[in-house]
């Protein structure tokens, strides 16, 4: 059972696949996610009690606590190459590549 106060999440994957790079959120996830594609694993998942939106907001005004930017950090050096923000059930509303997200 979901905690009702958990709104929305943070979704780590490790996909192996340079193509990724040029593709869009919505198409990486159903290219590799939803069809569990080879090479494809989730590492971690970080709940909040943000709503998505709320928690894109954060992200794109790039006002992320530090804690939270080193344990995406940490994730990201852990192999991470992707992180996705979703509802607690259903498909992201938005994500970033990791290694773009590091170089802006």
């Amino acid at each position: 059972m979901v905690d009702k106060d958990i709104k929305s999440a943070l979704v780590f994957y490790s996909i192996k696949d340079d193509s990724i790079f040029d593709m869009n959120i919505k198409d990486i996830w159903t290219k590799f996610i939803m069809s569990k594609a080879e090479g494809v694993r989730c590492l971690n998942v970080y709940h909040f009690e943000l709503s998505t939106e709320e928690l894109l907001t954060l992200f794109k005004s790039k006002d992320i606590p530090s804690e939270l930017f080193s344990q995406i950090k940490s994730e990201y050096n852990s192999g991470a190459n992707i992180m996705f923000i979703n509802p607690v059930v259903g498909a992201p509303i938005d994500g970033f590549l990791l290694q773009k997200f590091f170089s802006n």
